[in-house]
């Protein structure tokens, strides 16, 4: 695969409702499959954050509340995005496990 453009075009046929944000493909981490359910694209909660603040000029707050109104708490069907927070908090088992 030579760019994210090659990567999207594989997944769109897996799933050609596929819902894509092209202003957080650096946060875009890969697919999420379930079963019984189509292939959906996943993206890095704090890293679609961190888009919304920079590209935005946006507070923490102002990003947060953007971010949950308008990205995640937008439905578009089964084909949906969603958001994966990379760490766990301190204190949760599992917490110190590396990602890979």
């Amino acid at each position: 695969m030579n760019s994210s453009q090659d990567y999207l075009d594989e997944v769109a046929a897996e799933n050609p409702d596929i819902v894509f944000y092209p202003e957080y493909t650096p946060a875009l981490l890969g697919l999420s499959y379930m079963f019984g359910e189509e292939p959906r694209l996943v993206y890095d909660y704090d890293g679609v954050i961190a888009i919304i603040m920079k590209d935005s000029d946006m507070t923490m707050d102002e990003a947060l509340d953007y971010f949950e109104f308008n990205v995640m708490g937008t439905y578009a069907g089964k084909a949906t995005p969603c958001f994966m927070k990379k760490r766990l908090p301190e204190g949760v088992p599992g917490s110190t496990l590396a990602f890979y």
